[in-house]
C-alpha cells in the first residue's frame, strides 16, 4: 500500500511534456457535435516514424490528468510504454448518464447505442486516420462508464485489448455475462477492476460477484486483476487505483520482475528465447521497438550461470554484440561464457578487450579491472 501512496504522489508531481489538444467531432451517430481531448506523449514530435498505443478515457474531465500523471512516472523509469491519451467529454447535459445507461434487458439504450457506435466508428477512426497509433487500444471509466465499456466485450471480436473498470455500476447481469464472454474470448484481453467494501453497497456486491466468477475463468487469453482498496470512498480510491491499472494493461512492458525471473529458475534452457520473445511481443502489442534493456541482459546473463548451458551464453553474446555494440556489454557476458567452462585464460583476454571499449551502465573500468583480477585469483586456484 505505501508503494501505492509513493507512485501516487510522484506521479502527480511531474510537469507533463505532453501535448494537449480539443477537438471536436461532428457526430452522425449522435446527431450533435462531441468534444474529444488528446493528450500526444512527450516523444511525439521529434520521433516522427514512432507509433503508439491509444488510451480511450471516458469521464476524461477528471481522468485524464490523474492517467496522465501516472504515465509520467512510467516513462520516466521506462517501465510503462508512451501511449496517446483521448478524452472524450460527458460533462455537459447529463451526458455521461445517457451515454452510459442500459435497459432492463441489460443492452445498450438507443442513445447509449449512438454513443458506442459513435466511439467505434467515429472517434476511434478520427484518431487512427489523424495520429500515428498501433492497434492496441485501452478503454477507462468510472461507475456509470465502467459500466458501460463493458458493452464493447460483447462483440465476439472486442473493439479493445485492456479495458480498466473504476467501480462500475454494472448493467443488469452484466457480472454473469462478463464470465460468459471471457470464457469464450479468441484474442487477448486485459481486464482491470477496482472497487472497496466502503463503496456503494450496490456497486460493491455486484463487483465481488463478477470478480468471484472471472477468477474461475481458466482462458489463456484472459488476463484479469481485481483490485479492493479497504477504506477508500467510491471517488478517492480511482487516483489511487490507476498506476495499478496501467501496470496491468501493459503487463510485460516491464523489466524481467522477480515472478518472471522466479518462475524462469525452474528451468534449464530456453532463457535466450524467453528474452527475444518478450521483446518481440512488446514491439508487436504495443508498437514499441525498443532495445533490450540492460537489466534483462543481466538477469538472463545470471539465470544462465547459475541454471542453463554455456551455449545460451554465446548466444546471449551475439545478441548483446549486436543491440550494444563497442560497448563493454558483449565482452562481460563472453568472459561468463568462459568463466563458466573453467577456461580462466579466456575469460582473462574477454576482459582485457572489453577494457577498451565504452562504459555502460555499471560496466565500468574499475568494474572490468575488479572482474580481472578476480579471474586471476580463480585461475591461480586452479
Amino acid at each position: 500500500m505505501k508503494n501505492i501512496y509513493i507512485i501516487l504522489l510522484l506521479s502527480l508531481s511531474f510537469i507533463s511534456l505532453a501535448q494537449k489538444k480539443t477537438e471536436t467531432i461532428e457526430s452522425n451517430r449522435l446527431g450533435k457535435s462531441r468534444q474529444i481531448s488528446i493528450l500526444l506523449p512527450p516523444s511525439y514530435e521529434f520521433e516522427k516514424d514512432k507509433k503508439y498505443p491509444v488510451i480511450y478515457l471516458l469521464d476524461c474531465e477528471y481522468l485524464m490528468e490523474p492517467f496522465n500523471g501516472s504515465l509520467q512516472y512510467g516513462y520516466y523509469f521506462d517501465d510503462l510504454p508512451e501511449v496517446i491519451l483521448v478524452g472524450i467529454h460527458q460533462a455537459k447535459n447529463n451526458d455521461r448518464i445517457i451515454d452510459s445507461k442500459g435497459d432492463e434487458d441489460g443492452l445498450p439504450t438507443e442513445k447509449s447505442g449512438n454513443f458506442y457506435e459513435f466511439i467505434a466508428t467515429e472517434v476511434i477512426p478520427f484518431i487512427n486516420n489523424n495520429y500515428r497509433t498501433v492497434p492496441y487500444k485501452v478503454i477507462a471509466g468510472h461507475d456509470a462508464t465502467a459500466g458501460f465499456l463493458n458493452f464493447f466485450l460483447y462483440k465476439d471480436n472486442p473493439v479493445f485489448d485492456g479495458y480498466i473498470s473504476f467501480c462500475p455500476d454494472l448493467a443488469y447481469d452484466m457480472e454473469n455475462r462478463i464470465e460468459d464472454r471471457m470464457k469464450m474470448m479468441s484474442k487477448p484481453i486485459s481486464y482491470f477492476q477496482v472497487s472497496s467494501p466502503t463503496d456503494e453497497t450496490s456497486i460493491y456486491e455486484r463487483v465481488k460477484l463478477l470478480d468471484e466468477n472471472l477468477k474461475t475463468v481458466l482462458n489463456k487469453n484472459v488476463s484479469y486483476k481485481y483490485l479492493q482498496l479497504d477504506g477508500y470512498s467510491h471517488y478517492s480510491m480511482v487516483p489511487v487505483a490507476i498506476p495499478q491499472a496501467l501496470y496491468h494493461v501493459f503487463k510485460g512492458y516491464q523489466p524481467i520482475n522477480k515472478e518472471e525471473y522466479k518462475q524462469l529458475q525452474n528451468q534449464n534452457t530456453g532463457f535466450v528465447d524467453y528474452l527475444t520473445e518478450k521483446y518481440k511481443n512488446i514491439n508487436t502489442l504495443y508498437g514499441v521497438d525498443m532495445k533490450i534493456r540492460l537489466i534483462d541482459f543481466l538477469a538472463i546473463q545470471n539465470l544462465i550461470t547459475k541454471n542453463g548451458s554455456s551455449e545460451e551464453l554465446k548466444n546471449l553474446e551475439k545478441i548483446a554484440s549486436k543491440e550494444y555494440p563497442k560497448t563493454m556489454l558483449p565482452s562481460f557476458i563472453e568472459a561468463s561464457y568462459y568463466e563458466k567452462d573453467r577456461n580462466y585464460d579466456k575469460a582473462i583476454k574477454a576482459v582485457e578487450k572489453g577494457y577498451s571499449l565504452k562504459d555502460i551502465g555499471m560496466f565500468t573500468k574499475s568494474f572490468m579491472l575488479e572482474k580481472l583480477e578476480d579471474l586471476k585469483r580463480k585461475r591461480a586456484g586452479q
